[in-house]
């Protein structure tokens, strides 16, 4: 079982969501914990954001890193799909 931790970052994003928006996020970080490198929903990401993946959710992307050693995934940041990657 992994450990699920927001940086400053991404916890300033998930405090302003909606309840309903946070609810599905929640359910994601269950799931991150669970099996933070394998799913439907989670793509290792390429370029500048190599060595990151991200969680789909909808129209919201979670960008995070997994350490494997500690038993860690750090969720970098929370954005839409046009705003997150830039």
């Amino acid at each position: 079982m992994y450990r699920v931790f927001l940086t400053k970052t991404a916890e300033k994003v998930y405090n302003k969501l909606e309840a309903k928006t946070v609810d599905r996020i929640n359910k994601c970080l269950d799931q991150l914990e669970a099996k933070p490198r394998f799913g439907v929903n989670i793509v290792r990401l390429e370029g500048k954001l190599k060595g990151y993946c991200r969680y789909r959710l909808g129209s919201i992307r979670i960008i995070y890193k997994i350490d494997i050693q500690k038993q860690v995934v750090t969720i970098m940041d929370i954005g839409s799909r046009g705003d997150i990657y830039k």
